[in-house]
């Protein structure tokens, strides 16, 4: 009871991605014990006491999810978000705990030895296989994680799988560049993706959740290609963790981006002086903007990674 209260009426602090992924799939160990207390409560009742224990079990897993069904919908009456993802993951937590359940108690009369182990084996199976798919996202996560941390100083690496946990996109789309000119760095082994710009108010990327710590380095580096025949603006914000989304509590720097390669160098110290009333955190950044305002027809830009340099 207590765990559903805190799922039903309690934020839980942290904005990190993989904290939110972590509260997410909360709710797979929460509905399972809830599904297990189910099962005790209809055995101890003896409401199928005439019939096959799979009546049982089925009838927990029904009520465990209408049980999540009637949670979301009370989080949309109390101002947070409802989400079918988390009713999916309360279905998976009460398979998963059910299966194991019927997997590790004898519930009907066998023939032989051989036969009983087949059909714990045969309850066992679905139930791993459930927590597995449920605990995926977070393992998943957790390896692009590390697999950042290994690539700093460079802040992003276009083309792997782990930065796509870390882009996200506004009115754009991202694909990778298959021909022609050098987008590449000749001093850092850093990758190049093809950026296309949708007409909007801010299209743009951003990379969420960099690595936070730039502290002792001295520039951030980045080349934009244009295939454009006119030059085109485009903005570049970064901002830290305590950055009240106030225009002034950032840094923001327009672009001019000329037809052919554009190398660009972004001294931190800039960055770190950039809000009016407070200096940034530079061992806090947050995440990292390129975004063009008011764009009326779409562009096509090839940028490079992002890295650091001391």
């Amino acid at each position: 009871m207590i765990f559903l209260c805190i799922t039903i009426f309690v934020d839980l602090p942290g904005t990190t991605l993989l904290w939110d992924e972590v509260q997410n799939t909360g709710h797979i160990p929460v509905f399972g014990i809830i599904a297990l207390a189910l099962l005790m409560f209809l055995r101890s009742a003896n409401l199928f006491r005439d019939k096959s224990a799979i009546y049982l079990y089925l009838s927990a897993l029904v009520l465990t999810v209408l049980l999540g069904v009637f949670v979301e919908v009370c989080q949309s009456f109390l101002q947070r978000d409802a989400d079918i993802n988390d009713v999916l993951h309360d279905a998976i937590g009460a398979g998963a705990f059910l299966s194991l359940s019927a997997a590790r108690k004898r519930q009907v009369a066998v023939s032989s030895r051989g036969r009983e182990l087949s059909l714990r084996i045969g309850f066992a199976v679905p139930g791993l296989l459930l927590l597995l798919l449920g605990f995926y996202p977070v393992i998943s996560l957790s390896v692009a994680y590390i697999d950042r941390y290994k690539s700093f100083p460079r802040l992003t690496e276009f083309g792997a799988s782990w930065n796509t946990r870390f882009v996200s996109l506004q009115r754009a789309i991202l694909t990778g560049i298959t021909e022609g000119h050098d987008i590449h760095s000749t001093d850092v082994n850093v990758h190049g993706a093809r950026l296309t710009l949708l007409p909007g108010t801010y299209p743009g990327i951003t990379i969420v959740e960099t690595t936070a710590d730039w502290t002792g380095y001295t520039s951030l580096l980045f080349s934009v290609f244009s295939q454009l025949d006119e030059p085109v603006a485009v903005v570049l914000r970064i901002h830290d963790r305590r950055h009240n989304f106030e225009f002034n509590d950032r840094y923001n720097q327009r672009l001019v981006v000329k037809p052919g390669r554009n190398d660009y160098q972004i001294p931190l110290r800039d960055v770190q002086n950039a809000p009016v009333a407070r200096v940034m955190d530079m061992q806090q950044i947050a995440s990292i903007m390129l975004f063009c305002i008011d764009l009326k027809t779409p562009i096509t830009l090839d940028i490079s990674d992002f890295w650091l340099e001391k």
